[in-house]
């Protein structure tokens, strides 16, 4: 028995070497030639159940899972390659469909991306409008289609309450009794009253962006007299009238030889006051300059001094001009009252001093003495001599 097994067992043991190199070589050309499975996003096999390995040359075809389509130009299938890699590496063939168009009356689209599948947008109203309702929308997979998670919210228009009542006045009335965004009311007042501020008003939005308010501010209705001024060396140039009412406006000008200071254009104010205030009139004053000519001859000329326009002359210069005159008088004075009196007294000396001069007849003489009273003299001096003889 012995030699037997010794002559069964040579054989095998030269085959089991071989056998376990083809092993080895079929298993590593089986394990080399092979693709794993590999995950698409978005999609499933056409056909068949998904495998953990997949031979060389296996091409797989995909199609796109509900609420999905195909991305334009992507062919939805891989093939398995003989390096064990997918022909596509990392495969996308599917894209969100898109949900429908947005059509918000009023409002629009303040952020959104591409309003396909699993995007999230942001509504906003348009000015003048608030929003009621949630103003976010995602787009979902609703019943095997994409749409929006949620209904539209609204855009309605901001109201504005009543305008506020004036007294002595009125507004107008709108012609269904609301107040919008935009809409104007205008204001009068009753007779004899003036309106004070603006005469319309508008609905807007307010500061929180959802309420109206009003603006300006309601004007308001009063009683508003201003009295003609009298302008002393000056004038009103406007048509006259004896009060004026709010907004009233006059023109002012001065008489010639005078200058206006302030504004020559004043309106009634709101407080029965001028606005700005009436000018006043400014006598001019002129100054004589020498000036030498090169021939030595001298030319006078004579400037007037007036202050600027809207100006007012400071009471010191007023009353440093006054003080000028009066010194300049004095002088004046003091210098022509001697000379007259010295050319008085000479001329009365000149009087007393005079000789008569010597007649050239007796009758001129006799006449002469006449006519100075000699002649009576000479004949009371011949009756005392008669006497005293």
């Amino acid at each position: 028995m012995a030699p037997l097994t010794s002559y069964s067992s040579g054989p095998l043991l030269l085959a089991s070497p071989l056998m376990l190199l083809l092993l080895l070589f079929l298993s590593f050309s089986r394990v080399r030639g092979d693709c794993s499975h590999l995950h698409v996003a978005n999609a499933s096999i056409r056909t068949g159940s998904p495998r953990d390995s997949y031979p060389t040359g296996t091409v797989l075809q995909y199609r796109c899972i509900p609420g999905y389509e195909p991305i334009p130009g992507e062919t939805l299938s891989i093939t398995c390659l003989a390096d064990s890699k997918w022909s596509v590496e990392n495969p996308r063939f599917c894209q969100g469909r898109r949900c429908p168009t947005i059509n918000l009356e009023n409002g629009r689209i303040v952020k959104s991306k591409d309003l396909r599948l699993g995007d999230e947008i942001t509504l906003g109203c348009n000015e003048g409008y608030r929003m009621v309702g949630i103003n976010t929308l995602r787009c979902r997979l609703i019943n095997n289609n994409v749409n929006w998670n949620r209904d539209l919210p609204l855009c309605q228009r901001i109201p504005c309450f009543p305008p506020p009542k004036i007294a002595n006045g009125q507004h107008s009335e709108s012609i269904d009794g609301h107040y919008d965004y935009g809409t104007t009311v205008t204001y009068t007042c009753n007779a004899y009253y003036s309106l004070i501020g603006s005469r319309t008003i508008t609905c807007l939005v307010a500061a929180d962006g959802v309420n109206g308010e009003w603006r300006p501010a309601a004007p308001e209705c009063k009683v508003v007299v201003c009295r003609r001024p009298d302008i002393k060396n000056g004038r009103i140039t406007t048509a006259y009238k004896p009060a004026y009412t709010y907004g009233d406006r006059i023109i002012s000008a001065c008489n010639r030889g005078y200058t206006l200071v302030g504004n020559d254009s004043s309106v009634c104010g709101a407080n029965n006051a001028w606005q700005p205030p009436i000018p006043t009139c400014v006598r001019q004053s002129t100054t004589t300059v020498a000036t030498i000519r090169p021939g030595g001859s001298t030319k006078k000329t004579t400037a007037s001094r007036r202050p600027g326009p809207q100006t007012t002359l400071p009471p010191d210069d007023i009353e440093s001009d006054n003080t000028a005159t009066i010194i300049i008088g004095l002088v004046l004075a003091i210098l022509v009252v001697p000379c007259l009196i010295v050319a008085f007294w000479k001329y009365r000396s000149s009087m007393k001093t005079r000789v008569p001069e010597a007649p050239s007849s007796p009758a001129q003489f006799d006449k002469s003495v006449s006519k100075s009273g000699l002649e009576a003299k000479g004949s009371q001096l011949n009756k005392v001599s008669s006497v005293n003889l």
